[in-house]
């Protein structure tokens, strides 16, 4: 059927080498002229006559913070800040208060605190669920949650750490290394 001689596998054979070496020197052409003359960039040219640019640019800052993505800040600062609760006592109650999630302003009711008794399991306490200590969760804010027990309201915050951290002077140092110590 077919006659596979050996002078036509030479003919064959320096065919795709020649094939080979001729895409070989156009890549190493392209390479070169790549490297030696880089491709210039071209800014995109509007017409003139498009007038100004109404529609606001959707990848500026100002666009962005405009959509309030997580809230309005300063709504939320004024609910934070509310001087109402401010002069509340706080609470004798054996609670700790875990972490909060404070709802945006157009609906509180979806805001919820973790709550523990001391050493104990927090759990998820909505608003006007009963929280231990027979008190009831009214407002929660981002810093402090308001419980109302015997018809007074109370305060309940997050626990204030104690560092054991005292910072040293450079001086206070003390080094063994007479290499790393002032003579």
């Amino acid at each position: 059927m077919f006659d596979f001689s050996p002078k036509l596998i030479d003919i064959a054979r320096n065919v795709v080498l020649i094939i080979l070496l001729v895409a070989i020197a156009w890549s190493l052409h392209e390479s070169f002229y790549f490297f030696m003359f880089p491709p210039e960039e071209k800014s995109a040219q509007l017409p003139n006559d498009l007038g100004t640019n109404t529609v606001p640019d959707e990848g500026s800052i100002d666009h962005i913070t405009s959509l309030n993505l997580f809230g309005d800040a300063s709504r939320a600062q004024l609910n934070s800040t509310a001087p109402v609760t401010e002069s509340l006592a706080e609470t004798r109650l054996n609670l700790e208060l875990i972490g909060v999630f404070a709802a945006s302003d157009d609906d509180p009711q979806d805001s919820a605190a973790l709550i523990s008794e001391k050493r104990g399991t927090a759990k998820l306490f909505r608003i006007n669920e009963r929280v231990p200590g027979n008190a009831t969760l009214i407002e929660v804010f981002a810093d402090r949650v308001v419980i109302e027990r015997s018809g007074k309201r109370e305060l309940l915050r997050f626990p204030t750490t104690k560092s054991n951290f005292t910072p040293q002077a450079e001086s206070d140092r003390v080094t063994n290394d007479p290499a790393l110590s002032r003579s």
